[in-house]
């Protein structure tokens, strides 16, 4: 399992033991969300002034910055079900989506509320659930393929 606070670390869950050190954090993890394959580790830091966004490779240790100063504490971070996309609230009305391997931008879907702290992919990876615990039960649907324009796989299958 994966434990963040200041650094991230990857532990035994059944001893507690320590694994790997992966890397530093600023302050208050609110999401840690594993690779759907396990290669990586994606990374929600709400520290002032604004919150981080880390991807984390397993392997190497190396870091990735998908977003930093959003102006919320608690936004919203996931993976596509095939791990391909990443999908992080911008605190500002938009969600971002990211190519998981490359860690470049593919879309932005605009209209997604400020405060959107929950996204979730439907598990054909077309929608994108959005919900935000300021707005009680207010749940966005939205249609992710529409954003995400075709890629080109840049390793070898």
């Amino acid at each position: 399992m994966a434990l963040g606070f200041n650094t991230l670390r990857l532990v035994d869950a059944e001893s507690g033991r320590r694994l790997k050190e992966l890397g530093k954090t600023d302050g208050s993890v609110t999401s840690l969300k594993f690779h759907p394959a396990g290669v990586q580790v994606l990374v929600v830091d709400g520290a002032c002034p604004g919150t981080t966004v880390r991807l984390f490779d397993i392997a190497t240790g190396k870091e990735t910055i998908l977003g930093s100063k959003i102006p919320q504490d608690h936004i919203g971070a996931n993976y596509s079900p095939d791990g391909k996309t990443i999908a992080v609230s911008d605190g500002k009305g938009n969600a971002i989506f990211w190519d998981a391997s490359a860690a470049v931008k593919v879309g932005t879907l605009a209209g997604v509320h400020a405060l959107t702290d929950t996204l979730i992919f439907t598990p054909d990876g077309k929608n994108l659930l959005a919900a935000g615990i300021s707005r009680g039960a207010d749940v966005q649907l939205w249609d992710a393929a529409g954003v995400l324009r075709p890629r080109t796989s840049t390793r070898s299958e």
